[in-house]
């Protein structure tokens, strides 16, 4: 046999098994536990290297792209299209999904909430898409967006309380919606672990005024710690009561503890210029003094406050 027809005959059965060896080297290499940068670059080398030869095996492209978002999510999305034009059966919701977490994990928020909000009209009762556009709309203070976020994503997932609690208050805070906040917070009355706190928003939006029942519930989530549904609720009640300096000065507080540092110090001032000898205002400008590390210009302004009014329990 003469060397060309032999190589003709068994090169390509060398190459494959070649690329069959190179295939155990790698799955041996993902059970191993590797931690090294040059590891993985490595990795993703020898998954395009096979991929000549098994251009639509799945397990392949599936660690490549693996191994290149633990590198670089951002190169990572390109090849997940790459593989969908390959595949057999395309571009399936999975893979969507699948480029949605690759672009929020690159930081590309925008982009994974666009794809994620396509995939509701395909997928509506995919909880976790809803969870996850929630999650942002909250963030970003979207209010509205964020009540059709839970109002999607209550009814999947019943017993989850604290998504009923979290939509009721939103509901409560567009004001326009208080009779639907009520139904929420009956829901989530009957969860054990948001019960009490439903209870008590309940009550507070059945015998009060809208604002002064916002009022209240904002306070109550500011004292919880709850900044976010504070600052939505107060937000909204200090425009319904914009005589209220209290409430402006504790919806500037929940402005500060959201990361919004000039907005909310600007509402504190304004408090304190209108209403200097209130105790509410009093405890908000000591809590922005004591946040940016002014011990003591916050001591001095809660010792005037506590000779004004000496048996005041806010201070």
């Amino acid at each position: 046999m003469s060397g060309s027809a032999w190589a003709r005959r068994w090169l390509p059965w060398f190459s494959r098994a070649i690329a069959i060896g190179g295939l155990i080297g790698v799955l041996l290499s993902i059970t191993q536990p590797q931690s090294s940068a040059v590891t993985r670059a490595a990795a993703r080398q020898d998954y395009q290297a096979l991929l000549a030869f098994f251009p639509t095996d799945n397990a392949l492209w599936e660690g490549w792209i693996a191994a290149t978002a633990s590198q670089n999510p951002a190169l990572a999305a390109p090849l997940l299209k790459r593989w969908a034009g390959l595949a057999p059966d395309g571009w399936t919701i999975a893979r969507q999904r699948q480029e949605a977490d690759l672009l929020a994990a690159a930081g590309n928020s925008d982009g994974a909430y666009s794809l994620r909000s396509a995939l509701t009209a395909v997928t509506p009762n995919d909880a976790t898409l809803w969870r996850e556009l929630s999650s942002v709309d909250l963030a970003r203070q979207r209010w509205p967006a964020a009540i059709v976020d839970l109002s999607h994503l209550a009814p999947l997932q019943p017993a989850d309380g604290n998504t009923l609690y979290t939509l009721a208050m939103l509901q409560a805070a567009a004001s326009s919606l208080p009779d639907q906040a009520l139904r929420t917070l009956g829901q989530a009355a009957a969860i054990a672990t948001v019960h009490d706190k439903a209870l008590s928003a309940s009550q507070s939006l059945s015998r009060l005024s809208v604002p002064a029942a916002l009022a209240q519930i904002g306070l109550d989530r500011a004292a919880a710690g709850d900044w976010a549904l504070a600052d939505a609720l107060l937000a909204h009640a200090s425009t319904l009561n914009s005589t209220s300096m209290a409430l402006l000065a504790m919806y500037g507080v929940a402005e500060e503890q959201l990361g919004r540092l000039d907005g909310g110090w600007r509402l504190i001032q304004l408090a304190s210029i209108h209403a200097p000898a209130d105790p509410i205002v009093a405890y908000a400008l000591a809590a922005h003094w004591q946040r940016v590390g002014g011990w003591d210009e916050a001591l001095t302004v809660l010792n005037a406050a506590e000779a004004r009014d000496p048996n005041n329990p806010v201070l």
